[in-house]
């Protein structure tokens, strides 16, 4: 698949706060594409259903999806914004998806090229899911799908977030408070969390490493940019950009809501223009 230089994202537009956290925590957590492939969870069930095709990932972080993609797709295109992230995608990838440098906010991508999209965690560390999703729409072929994952409004991890969240972003700041209070006080504690979804999404109990437990922490508490969704605000985008709702569902004890589209074979955007 070719990309379009053209559209490529101007530096004003990418995320400057999400790009150097990422660059500094990239996900990587131990999670790999066999477990993606395997999961019982929403996720799995859509990779699985993959038989070629253009597949595009949307925030793509260190490529954990990428040998699930390249095992069911025909070509992978992999994106993301953090040029640490892209490194570690590129030398997993090995070659065999195209990994690009870009934001979800502006895909450098043509209209109507891709088969799959995904963006499994991405769209809510942009700082405006809502033009994100038009934009994965925008790329999407009529008669192509798309899985998404979103944080979900009133969730326990909103309110985790917004308080032990808060409080661990205040003393990270700080070389004292950081090592005394998320060190030794709140990783520990987190890596019991860790370990427990893990086990829980992944049906497996490997331990974590000390860099993967810091990065999955950095990545639920330290992060810049994060925003919630409910599901009918969602929905609001996918009648919006004319698409249709294929399966919703929740995963992480309500925590992140999971939404399958398709773009008709007919599209046309139902209110082109009003999502917000």
């Amino acid at each position: 698949m070719q990309v379009d230089e053209s559209s490529r994202p101007s530096e004003q537009r990418v995320d400057t706060d999400a790009r150097a956290h990422y660059d500094r925590f990239p996900y990587e957590v131990g999670v790999n594409g066999e477990d993606y492939l395997a999961s019982q969870g929403a996720l799995g069930e859509f990779l699985r259903s993959i038989g070629g095709g253009i597949a595009v990932d949307v925030g793509c972080g260190p490529g954990n999806l990428i040998p699930a993609l390249t095992a069911r797709a025909s070509s992978v295109v992999a994106i993301d914004l953090s040029e640490v992230s892209l490194r570690l995608a590129s030398a997993l990838s090995q070659g065999r998806a195209a990994v690009v440098h870009g934001t979800a906010l502006a895909l450098p991508l043509r209209d109507d090229c891709a088969d799959i999209v995904v963006a499994t965690g991405s769209l809510h560390h942009t700082g405006d899911a809502a033009s994100a999703f038009r934009e994965l729409s925008r790329v999407l072929r009529p008669g192509g799908r798309s899985f998404i994952a979103l944080y979900a409004a009133g969730s326990y991890y909103e309110r985790l977030y917004r308080t032990v969240g808060r409080a661990a972003r205040r003393f990270s700041g700080s070389s004292v408070g950081d090592v005394l209070v998320n060190r030794c006080l709140l990783m520990p504690a987190f890596a019991l969390y860790f370990i427990a979804g893990r086990a829980v999404a992944h049906r497996r109990l490997a331990l974590p490493s000390w860099r993967q437990i810091r990065n999955y922490f950095a990545d639920q508490l330290l992060n810049p940019v994060v925003s919630f969704h409910s599901d009918d605000q969602v929905r609001d985008w996918v009648a919006a950009c004319g698409l249709r709702e294929m399966s919703i569902s929740h995963s992480h004890a309500g925590a992140l809501m999971q939404m399958v589209v398709v773009k008709p074979p007919d599209h046309a955007p139902a209110q082109a223009g009003t999502l917000d």
